[in-house]
């Protein structure tokens, strides 16, 4: 039996009080078709789901079913060169990157690969991915990725770093030890200040999920954790223009950054 149509908006209504994703009409079918899956194999009623939603656990649980984990290395590595070369031009001591959404640990990855393949000395360097889906946190801890994941990842690259296991690929594990990942939420500025202060932010293919309210809420919650004068990157697809930010749009060697003011 397929789930109600005022169940999918009580569910869309969590998703967007927690999370800030508004689910639009057009993605109505797509959560309905996902809740129906999650319900059995739960064995959930509507009711018991719904009673449910405010229970954390449970709520971590079901953003692992309804969020979207797909991506790659070197995704848009026009802004991980970006860094890099910053990063040899100012040769600062002490550097720390935060990657929100992290998904399953591609992109803090593709960061620290290039950095280690440019010779820059990553000692110094802290790098933490942060995701709100637990699943994919454990993933990336695990650190094991398919074929299609490392497609763009170059092949001397592919055999420094990584170990073939069962047609997949383990990234390797001194790799993993220089990362730090963790579950957490963009509202919560709890959270996000107990990770310290950051010199550049990733927060690519994010903000397209909110509203202009909760795109400016994320944004100035992550100001509160971002370093004046350091660097935000979004997505090609996304701008940060018309919004109450603290951050100043710059294009620079070619690319479009955000300098936090």
């Amino acid at each position: 039996m397929s789930v109600s149509t005022e169940t999918v908006k009580r569910v869309a209504e969590a998703i967007y009080h927690e999370l800030g994703i508004v689910v639009d009409s057009s993605n109505m079918r797509i959560l309905a078709s996902k809740l129906n899956t999650f319900m059995l194999r739960k064995r959930l009623s509507e009711q018991e789901l719904i009673a449910k939603l405010r229970d954390h656990r449970f709520f971590e649980e079901l953003v692992s079913v309804i969020t979207v984990n797909e991506t790659y290395f070197f995704r848009e590595r026009e802004h991980i060169d970006f860094v890099v070369r910053l990063l040899k031009k100012l040769a600062m001591p002490r550097v720390r990157i935060l990657s929100i959404p992290c998904s399953t640990g591609e992109e803090p990855l593709s960061i620290l690969m290039a950095l280690m393949e440019s010779g820059v000395n990553t000692s110094g360097i802290d790098i933490v991915g942060v995701d709100v889906d637990k699943k994919a946190i454990e993933m990336a801890r695990f650190g094991i990725y398919s074929g299609r994941t490392v497609s763009k990842v170059p092949k001397t690259m592919l055999d420094k770093y990584f170990e073939p296991v069962d047609g997949a690929y383990r990234i390797k594990d001194e790799l993993k030890r220089k990362i730090v990942y963790k579950v957490g939420n963009i509202f919560d500025v709890g959270f996000l200040r107990s990770l310290g202060v950051f010199d550049y932010i990733f927060c690519r293919n994010l903000l397209i999920y909110f509203d202009r309210r909760k795109r400016e809420e994320a944004l100035n919650n992550l100001a509160q954790i971002h370093k004046r004068g350091g660097y935000l990157f979004i997505s090609k697809t996304e701008t940060l223009i018309g919004l109450s930010v603290p951050y100043m749009r710059k294009f620079v060697d070619g690319i479009i950054v955000y300098e936090r003011v």
